[in-house]
């Protein structure tokens, strides 16, 4: 029998509503009643004692199976936010998430500003695991697109703390039975400690006795008329506090990838060093970039690490200096023809990207195109050296051209991670754009390179140099481009840049634990200014101790050890210099 793909595109879940109340259409039950709030109060809150339990609380860790429309969420991460000065990481799952629409619809309903937040910056409907952080960065919210087994079991992969509550707020048994399962209440036993609480809206025998078999005390709780009885459970035993997050992390190299990093390890109150001679030098340092989706369609887990890159460095850079939102246009290319570019209109959903038609392209670029594209409206336009002295604005990051002391270090400084692991094929490749006298254009368009608009001048790029280029070649190379692009001369060349990408014998980046207190992110590539962003929350959330933002398939993908594993079998192909062609 073959697995399903790890990556793919969740229609959004069929609603009615009824008033407040908003109703499933498939699976014939309520996401909540008109009270949603009160509900909320009463079934979840109340009994978990969660209002005392916050007040006390430095960090606290929440765990909902069934997130629907987020109203828990907003409810309990308002109340959260009264009662306590530290930080919630708010862990959910959702096999068929509502639409933006629908999410919005009862953020209205709520009026919570928590709510009204994560309508707004609501994570595609793609499988897998998303990480969005709210209300100044003091609420954390996890979001797993899918089957709750399946990322249960992506936690338990990982090192994470205690979950302290957990909100089981599925459909009735029979329309859900994977939540109610022995096997789930198991995983989320396994992922508790002691004094951890477990509310559900469902008083069923089979789903008490779960619980019970799996190590909580339930209790059934009267609802005093609303309905007859609720469940709460608890793991017997004094609650035991989670190791505290490292007081200080050295991170060497100052590029899009370390200070991804930094800034991510920074709003967990963790104190950063950054070393490097200068911010943003080599390839990170470029002011004509585009940040847009290298989409793959093969449901793989390349194909999830790239859509989930570009989704959360949307998010992520969104306001910052450095970031100005365009949208882009992709065009068939030599790396996309007219087919597969077709084919890539799926590994997003509507709203993410839109196929247009030539006269819609013609209308969005300012060009004449005549052929069929895909258009991004998230994608915007990057100026790297600004984006990164924005990421490094933070009172806990500090830069220094000193070499990092003992202690915890994140190692992203491109191919310069060689001297330090050896064992890593990863490589320099030198590459170029050029900007030239031109006004034309409207937005970034994808095809051959790119082009990107600059006011009354435009960047075109950028080439990929295996071996040293003759002077002028690159330029002579990116005029091409802009040719094939208009159908004629660019104006005058007005600037240049030139910078060296890390990339690596697999084109897949390097991110995750590479030893005792080591972690590194480089090998980012082409893709770099989309995945650096996932990279440093992903190393943020290992060295802090919380559930990586990516699935077991995308951890595996990148892992360090792939390139050891390979050693075995074959050579390094870039020892000695030598660099094995794209």
């Amino acid at each position: 029998m073959d697995e399903a793909p790890v990556h793919r595109t969740l229609d959004p879940a069929a609603l009615r509503w009824e008033g407040a109340r908003p109703v499933s259409l498939d699976e014939g039950d309520i996401y909540h009643d008109v009270d949603g709030p009160d509900e909320t109060l009463r079934v979840f809150i109340a009994p978990a004692k969660l209002d005392e339990r916050f007040g006390s609380a430095a960090d606290f860790t929440i765990g909902e199976l069934g997130f629907g429309t987020g109203l828990n969420f907003a409810v309990v991460g308002e109340r959260f936010l009264r009662r306590s000065g530290g930080r919630l990481h708010y862990i959910a799952f959702e096999h068929a998430p509502p639409s933006a629409g629908d999410i919005a619809r009862a953020a209205g309903c709520s009026g919570l500003p928590l709510h009204r937040e994560l309508s707004r910056v609501l994570p595609p409907g793609i499988s897998g695991w998303h990480r969005r952080r709210l209300a100044g960065g003091r609420v954390c919210l996890s979001l797993y697109f899918g089957d709750a087994p399946a990322g249960l079991a992506d936690i338990e992969a990982g090192p994470s703390r205690a979950v302290d509550a957990w909100f089981l707020d599925g459909f009735a048994p029979p329309r859900s039975p994977a939540i109610w399962s022995q096997e789930t209440c198991a995983a989320i036993a396994r992922l508790s400690g002691p004094g951890t609480t477990v509310t559900t809206f469902t008083a069923a025998g089979v789903v008490r006795r779960a619980l019970a078999t799996a190590g909580f005390e339930v209790t059934r709780v009267d609802q005093h008329g609303h309905k007859r009885h609720t469940v709460v459970g608890v793991i017997p035993g004094d609650p035991i506090s989670p190791p505290a997050p490292p007081h200080a992390v050295s991170v060497v190299g100052a590029g899009l990838a370390g200070c991804s990093v930094a800034r991510a390890l920074a709003e967990r109150n963790v104190e950063v060093t950054v070393h490097d001679a200068a911010v943003a030098h080599g390839a990170s340092a470029i002011p004509g970039a585009v940040l847009h989706a290298r989409l793959l369609n093969d449901g793989s887990a390349g194909a999830s690490l790239r859509a989930h890159a570009f989704a959360y460095a949307t998010w992520f850079y969104s306001g910052r200096e450095g970031m100005t939102s365009t949208g882009a246009l992709q065009l068939p290319g030599p790396n996309a023809k007219a087919a597969r570019l077709h084919a890539l209109g799926n590994v997003l959903p509507s709203g993410w990207v839109e196929r247009v038609s030539p006269r819609e392209a013609s209308d969005l670029a300012g060009i004449d195109v005549a052929e069929d594209g895909l258009y991004f409206p998230s994608a915007a336009s990057i100026d790297g050296a600004a984006l990164c002295r924005s990421l490094l604005d933070h009172p806990r990051i500090r830069i220094t051209s000193g070499e990092p002391e003992d202690g915890i270090r994140v190692l992203a400084n491109g191919s310069g991670i060689t001297e330090h692991l050896p064992e890593l094929e990863v490589a320099p490749l030198a590459g170029q754009a050029d900007m030239f006298d031109d006004g034309q254009l409207r937005l970034p368009v994808l095809a051959d390179g790119y082009a990107r608009p600059a006011g009354r001048f435009c960047w075109v790029g950028a080439t990929y140099e295996y071996r040293p280029w003759p002077p002028g070649e690159a330029t002579a190379a990116n005029a091409a481009r802009f040719r094939k692009l208009f159908g004629r001369a660019p104006g005058a060349s007005r600037s240049l840049f030139r910078g060296v990408r890390a990339v690596t014998s697999d084109r897949t980046p390097v991110i995750g634990r590479a030893g005792p207190n080591t972690y590194v992110s480089t090998g980012h590539g082409s893709i770099g200014v989309a995945s650096s962003a996932l990279a440093g929350e992903w190393i943020a959330s290992l060295i802090c101790g919380e559930c990586p933002p990516v699935s077991r398939e995308v951890e595996a993908l990148c892992r360090v050890g792939r390139f050891r594993e390979r050693q075995k079998r074959r050579p390094n192909p870039f020892a000695g210099g030598g660099r094995r062609k794209q």
